[in-house]
């Protein structure tokens, strides 16, 4: 009879399961519980894009190239400035119009145009040129008359690069037309013609409307530049000249039109549809864009990221609560907060490379804000000297018959400052960095608020 322990030995023992065995267990288990949750994770993101760009659409906002072109539709014909535009434009573009400007203040490299009152020896060869192209700027006053609205020949469909391309020419020819017509309109105020000198800087005014349609930022930047320098000559001008009152009523015109909140909203909708098309093919973006984007899942959590700091933004551009630099100032303090994470970079890599700072836009956009409030507030206090013979020593004062409203500072939504006393009176803005300078210039010049001069001593003209 077998023995308790041969009995024992011969059955077979249970091998328990090693460490080993356990680990690559636990680890696949791991692996599937991360894809169940990655592949849930990618559903509720695609869902949560559909959701999101049909909201879009269903606001008629462009979301595809296709969209923006039809966005930057052709205006009204009766409004529809292009060709007079383009026609100028040509002429501007030609050899010999460079040669003829080079040696001419605005126009080319003759430095600045001195003051009204002060000697100006290239007068009569300024007046030999504007003569010389006299065609361009007759075309440029034919578009200012019915608005100046405009739709240059671009395609957003082409691509990115397409558009830049064909942009530049435009922002080159705009620019150079509102130099000639700068210089035509110093010429005016020295030969004793305030009227033709008024028509000149309302052409300026319908150069930047021509570029009003544009989703762009860049074009926007570039409208800005052009509505203050139309400002500009407002100021150098109002000492130097008794304007009719019919002048000072289409400056105020021109200047009450603006509207700088509608022209940010394009250029944020533009934005964000051409954002919309580098997720769609990563490739635009060159070597820049990470080889992970190529997957689909990882792209859609990355646009969805994008679509809500560029929704915080487009809502901020409408805001009634607060002011639009406040507003605009407040969506942007998100998208900081996005690019200083530490794992923007790598989570969202398309949207942290694409994703542009709005503040250089919305401070130069307060900055023309303030300047149009300004010159609109100067021409209304000119026109209410001529009636009391003195200036007002309030802006309330110039409400209701001369303003509607008082002028509101755009950088803290108080009413614009003014300050006048026997040599002259300034209206300004505070600025960007919120401190009541006075209305004073620091060193070298360096205007600290910003500041529309006016003196009470007419200049003399030549």
């Amino acid at each position: 009879m077998a023995t308790l322990e041969q009995t024992e030995a011969s059955v077979p023992k249970r091998r328990g399961m090693g460490m080993g065995t356990i680990v690559l267990v636990a680890a696949l288990a791991m692996l599937l519980l991360l894809a169940a949750v990655f592949t849930i994770g990618s559903l509720v993101s695609i869902r949560q894009l559909d959701a999101e760009l049909a909201k879009l659409r269903a606001a008629g906002q462009p979301v595809t190239a296709a969209d923006l072109d039809a966005l930057y539709a052709f205006p009204p014909k009766e409004r529809d400035t292009t060709e007079l535009w383009l026609g100028a434009f040509a002429v501007l573009d030609s050899p010999a119009y460079g040669n003829d400007a080079a040696d001419l203040p605005d126009v080319g490299e003759g430095g600045a145009v001195p003051p009204p009152g002060e000697p100006w020896p290239q007068l009569e060869a300024a007046e030999a040129f504007l003569a010389k192209y006299r065609d361009p700027l007759a075309k440029m006053h034919r578009a200012s008359e019915p608005g100046g609205e405009a739709r240059f020949p671009l395609t957003f469909s082409a691509g990115d690069g397409a558009v830049a391309s064909a942009l530049l020419p435009h922002i080159q020819h705009v620019r150079g037309a509102v130099r000639l017509l700068k210089l035509e309109s110093e010429v005016h105020i020295r030969r004793n013609d305030p009227h033709a000198a008024a028509e000149s800087v309302r052409a300026i005014f319908a150069a930047a409307r021509s570029f009003e349609r544009q989703p762009l930022f860049v074009s926007q930047l570039v409208r800005v530049a052009m509505n203050g320098v139309a400002c500009s000559q407002i100021e150098r001008f109002l000492p130097a000249s008794d304007f009719p009152e019919q002048d000072l009523l289409a400056f105020d015109r021109d200047l009450a039109a603006i509207d700088e909140a509608a022209a940010l909203r394009r250029a944020l909708l533009g934005t964000r549809a051409m954002g919309i098309g580098q997720f769609e093919d990563p490739s635009i973006l060159g070597p820049h864009a990470s080889p992970t984007r190529r997957w689909r899942p990882l792209r859609n959590i990355d646009e969805l990221a994008y679509l809500k700091l560029m929704e915080k933004l487009v809502a901020a551009s409408q805001s009634r609560r607060l002011p639009l630099r406040d507003a605009i100032m407040q969506a942007e303090e998100e998208t900081e907060a996005f690019r200083s994470s530490s794992t923007a970079r790598w989570r969202c890599p398309i949207t942290y490379l694409t994703m542009p700072s709005w503040q250089a836009l919305i401070n130069a956009v307060c900055r023309t804000q303030a300047r149009q409030a300004a010159a609109r507030s100067a021409i209304a206090i000119e026109r209410y000297r001529r009636v009391h013979g003195e200036a007002p020593e309030g802006l309330d004062q110039l409400v209701p018959d001369v303003l509607d409203q008082p002028p509101v500072d755009p950088f803290d939504g108080a009413p614009l400052r003014y300050r006048v006393d026997s040599g002259g009176y300034k209206v300004y803005s505070i600025g960007s960095d919120g401190v009541d300078q006075g209305g004073e210039s620091g060193e070298g010049g360096q205007e600290l608020d910003i500041v529309f001069e006016i003196p009470f001593e007419r200049q003399k003209r030549d």
